[in-house]
């Protein structure tokens, strides 16, 4: 036997109330259409929830006895109607983001805390990846949404990407370095992320001469930390320069940072709104 929702609410609302109309406009229904509700429930039960008594509806004992044990589920009814609207308006849900250890470092903060201010009710959950990997989470579907640094090569593929921010990178060494005076790099260590990763392949391509001498790391602050200890050379974002380090000769070269997301995978209105709040602090950005 199926019980309709729709129908249990009618009989409910009957009983709560001290007249069909009544019920009817909590539900806001009509009147007759409320009575048919509570009819078709008798006929599935195959017994009466009411008797009519002097024009008036008054519970049978199989009517007081479903209304008791239908208060709990009316209830949650209610509940998933809350948050299924809470859902709809971006007010509640869950948003899996990943990140590189960069941008969650510069430029994520605010956006999270903007993201959070209009969206009390979204839980986030954050994976620091490097760029390569977030790109494979996001076609596992393991995260709806990854901050990460664009490869040019990534625009045939099936990702969807939105630039954001633009890095301008120079070459960087302590001030008590040799290079810092002059010399050639190419004959001292260098500080560099990881071969396959698009910020050394973009490294490799753009430097005159072939590395000999290679430390490497995929997290820039510890590449900064590095050459603070004079331990090499290295090629990072300008918006990382210390006060202790001296630029050096290098060809000119530029990262782009954006967001990726599979368009063949529904956005939640929390991934929506989270694009929303990414758009709006690029735009303050430039």
């Amino acid at each position: 036997m199926v019980i309709e929702i729709s129908n249990l609410l009618a009989f409910a609302a009957i009983a709560d109330t001290p007249r069909m109309a009544d019920a009817a406009e909590r539900l806001n229904l009509s009147q007759p259409a409320v009575s048919k509700r509570l009819s078709e429930l008798e006929r599935r039960l195959g017994y009466p929830l009411f008797d009519r008594v002097n024009r008036e509806l008054v519970l049978t004992e199989a009517g007081r006895l479903l209304l008791t044990e239908s208060r709990g589920l009316l209830a949650e009814h209610a509940r998933l109607e809350r948050v299924a609207g809470a859902l709809a308006a971006g007010d509640q849900g869950q948003l899996r983001l990943a990140t590189s250890h960069h941008i969650g470092l510069h430029h994520l903060p605010p956006v999270l805390r903007a993201f959070r201010k209009a969206h009390p009710g979204v839980e986030p959950s954050l994976q620091f990846l490097d760029s390569e990997a977030a790109h494979d989470a996001v076609l596992r579907g393991d995260v709806d949404l990854a901050l990460v640094t664009l490869d040019p090569n990534w625009a045939a593929g099936p990702l969807r990407a939105t630039e954001l921010w633009t890095d301008r990178m120079h070459g960087f060494v302590d001030q008590a370095h040799p290079l810092a005076t002059g010399g050639n790099p190419e004959q001292h260590m260098a500080i560099l992320p990881e071969r396959g990763t698009y910020t050394r392949d973009m490294i490799d391509a753009a430097l005159p001469f072939r590395l000999q001498q290679v430390l490497p790391t995929n997290y820039l602050e510890t590449i900064g930390a590095m050459i603070d200890a004079g331990l090499g050379w290295s090629v990072l974002p300008e918006g990382l320069k210390r006060d202790n380090w001296v630029r050096i000769p290098m060809p000119a070269m530029t990262r782009t940072l954006g967001v990726i997301h599979d368009p063949k995978r529904h956005l939640g209105v929390s991934a929506r709104g989270f694009l929303a709040a990414l758009d709006s602090a690029a735009n303050t950005a430039r």
